[in-house]
């Protein structure tokens, strides 16, 4: 199943690291493996290292729990906390984190962060020479004005000095 993230301990650690997973990813399950873990104990999820986390409870054979789907929509590793209730009633911490890698919202092209940055640097190119180009069509329509002007000016002084020349009033 391609929405199930197994995170296999090797039974001499207490921390594991998944395949990397994409960002806006929904609906993934998370399978625990190599742990002798009784039939009910709670994940706590987290997209930070140390802190609280959303607890979901685990019950039944399969050590499956579903990921919410919230900490897929962050641009950051999601950090698992497994905790059981060990012989002595002290509870003993296993950590799963889940890489995530960045992607659009729909999650199915596969860009990394650097390809999103590198459309994004494009566009916000495209559009600071669209504005210049803008603000030289503004400058240019602005000196056609004025040659214009100029033009007109120097036409009534020709028309002045003709007429003065034929001596009519200006």
């Amino acid at each position: 199943m391609s929405n199930v993230i197994r995170a296999v301990f090797d039974g001499t650690s207490r921390s594991v690291v998944t395949e990397s997973q994409y960002m806006w990813a929904k609906g993934q399950i998370l399978l625990i493996e190599g742990l002798d873990l009784p039939t009910a104990f709670r994940v706590y999820f987290s997209n930070k290292k140390k802190g609280k986390g959303v607890a979901t409870p685990v019950m039944g054979e399969y050590n499956i729990c579903s990921i919410p789907d919230e900490f897929f929509e962050k641009n950051k590793n999601i950090i698992a906390w497994v905790m059981v209730v060990g012989e002595d009633h002290r509870e003993i911490e296993y950590d799963i984190e889940i890489p995530i890698i960045s992607t659009d919202k729909t999650g199915n092209d596969g860009e990394t962060s650097e390809q999103i940055n590198i459309v994004d640097q494009a566009i916000t190119a495209l559009n600071d020479a669209i504005s210049a180009l803008n603000e030289a069509t503004e400058r240019i329509e602005g000196a056609v004005v004025k040659i214009d002007t100029l033009a007109f000016s120097i036409n009534n002084v020709g028309e002045l000095e003709y007429s003065y020349e034929e001596g009519s009033e200006v």
